[in-house]
């Protein structure tokens, strides 16, 4: 694995062989995983010491081909969608004590919460698989020089902190490759990248915002809460006991000047206390709505969409409102999807300054649903896998609920901006980035204008607007696009009325999609062969 960081994105190559120590030759299948809203950039499979890039294609032709390669006695390999996270490569053939070569790259947008830029590699997974041979390289780039960096006890920092490299042999591992590097220098709160289509095509744009605020100056607000807890019967006596733990803890940890809700959830939000608005955080109202919580009745499927209305409801109007879910987050009723869900769920906020966080409980919760959920809505995910780790969880998502945070967030750069695409709720808290993408036929103003409220006041800053047209320039039109088809796959019930506008982004653009695939042959005359 290589990765490559500079201004903010990094793009990862991931160079994998698989071995076939078996007498006949066979298909190989692999899942790959990739960082959340990364996207993948290319593949490529291996023949004769020669590396051929796949080509993106409609997803069905791209299967038949493969097939008809096979058949034919062509070496093709194939990397299809599973879920917007996770890929799916068939590679033929793998020959009897042989071996393939493919190489993957994919690339995201890096943050640096609190001043600190963070990479991961996932290597988790449930049942750790052994690697023969691994090795690992970072490249910083002179931004790296003097960098404070943490990673990996087995891992290397070289170069004065250019690169970070590591290499195991028989390794499995169990747990992400994650760097932390301390940002020298403060960047500019506005960074804004501008790409030129050419000829009368409207030119992409991408403005990444990190607010400038002294966050440590502001008051500390009173914090108004919705608690809800998933009662449905998708969980056991142990899961049941860790939500009414982590339910507890976290009405425990509130101030006396904090107000809440307490909500059950399963095929229907039920209110349990208070019976209208909000109850002060007293012991005394507290044990009323945690006696409330044990006498619920658990049962009934669970239908998540279910509970943004009713528990937003609850807090409508308020300053710096939160809505925390604890469960598993198996949908089993209503929308059942994440990108439906997420879609939901940013309706919901439409007009609310409320944040959603979400607190994953049970060996077979849904995380990756909870991390999406809690994205779209302006919050954190966190996750409790025994009742005794409960505590220290609270207490970070009790710290995060009380963070200062802008709401009604809004970015102008003019007028000219065609479907403008703001990838926060309209929310951002302290260490957060904000990113607009969009299109314009127009010159930029010289300033960018950013409103919204923070503290209970009217928050308001000009910045100056400088095109960067360094490395990250040319990706934009590929981040817009991902950006374009991952809404177009959460707008509505129904993703396959977006086929055609999915299956024109995935064509143009070179994304993997729904709808779309990579499917790379063993030389140029295979691909000439099949027409």
């Amino acid at each position: 694995m290589r990765a490559v960081v500079r201004d903010g994105i990094a793009e990862t190559e991931v160079d994998q062989t698989f071995s076939n120590p078996g007498g006949r030759q066979v298909e190989g299948w692999y899942w790959f995983t990739v960082p959340e809203r990364a996207f993948v950039s290319s593949f490529a499979v291996e023949t004769n010491g020669v590396l051929v890039e796949g080509e993106v294609i409609e997803r069905k032709e791209a299967a038949q081909r493969y097939q008809a390669a096979v058949q034919s006695g062509h070496e093709p390999a194939l990397l299809e969608w599973v879920d917007g996270r996770s890929y799916r490569a068939r590679i033929f053939p793998v020959p009897a004590s042989g071996s393939r070569r493919v190489v993957l790259r994919y690339v995201e947008m890096l943050g640096a919460p609190a001043g600190k830029l963070t990479y991961v590699y996932p290597m988790r997974s449930s049942e750790p698989v052994q690697i023969g041979e691994l090795s690992l390289s970072v490249d910083l780039g002179q931004a790296g020089q003097g960098m404070q960096i943490a990673t990996l006890a087995d891992a290397v920092i070289e170069d004065g902190g250019r690169r970070v490299s590591m290499r195991r042999s028989g390794y499995a591992p169990r747990a992400d490759f994650q760097l932390e590097a301390a940002v020298k220098a403060k960047p500019a709160p506005l960074r804004v990248s501008r790409f030129a289509a050419g000829e009368d095509r409207a030119d992409y744009v991408m403005a990444r915002y990190v607010p400038d605020v002294d966050w440590a100056e502001l008051k500390e607000l009173p914090a108004d809460l919705v608690v809800v807890v998933d009662t449905s019967a998708s969980a056991d006596e142990t899961a049941r006991q860790q939500k009414a733990a982590a339910a507890e803890a976290i009405l425990r940890a509130m101030s006396p000047s904090d107000r809440f809700a307490l909500i059950a959830l399963d095929s229907a939000p039920a209110v349990l206390h208070p019976k209208d608005g909000l109850a002060e955080a007293s012991d005394k109202e507290i044990s009323a709505a945690l006696t409330r919580l044990a006498e619920h009745a658990t049962g009934g499927a669970t239908d998540l969409g279910a509970l943004f209305e009713s528990a937003l409801g609850r807090v409508h109007g308020k300053e710096q409102p939160a809505v925390i879910y604890i469960g598993d987050g198996l949908a089993t009723s209503g929308e059942v999807t994440g990108a439906r869900l997420a879609d939901r769920l940013r309706r919901s906020l439409t007009g609310s300054r409320a944040r959603f966080f979400t607190v994953g409980v049970g060996e077979n919760a849904n995380h990756a649903l909870l991390r999406e959920l809690a994205r779209a809505g302006g919050g954190q995910a966190f996750r409790i896998d025994e009742v005794e780790g409960a505590t220290s969880e609270v207490l970070r998502l009790a710290g995060a609920i009380k963070t200062p945070t802008i709401t009604d967030l809004s970015i102008d750069l003019g007028a000219g901006l065609d479907e403008p695409m703001l990838t926060a709720s309209g929310k951002v808290s302290r260490g957060e980035e904000v990113v607009l993408l969009a299109r314009t036929h127009h010159a930029l103003p010289a300033k960018a204008v950013v409103k919204g409220r923070l503290a209970g006041k009217e928050y308001a800053r000009e910045h100056p607007i400088e095109i960067d047209r360094g490395v990250g320039a040319a990706l934009v039109p590929r981040f817009w696009a991902a950006e374009k088809m991952r809404r177009l796959l959460a707008d509505g019930d129904d993703i396959e009325a977006h086929r055609g506008k999915v299956v024109e982004l995935g064509l143009d653009y070179g994304l993997i999609t729904p709808f779309t695939s990579t499917l790379a042959l063993e030389s140029e005359q295979a691909y000439l062969n099949q027409g």
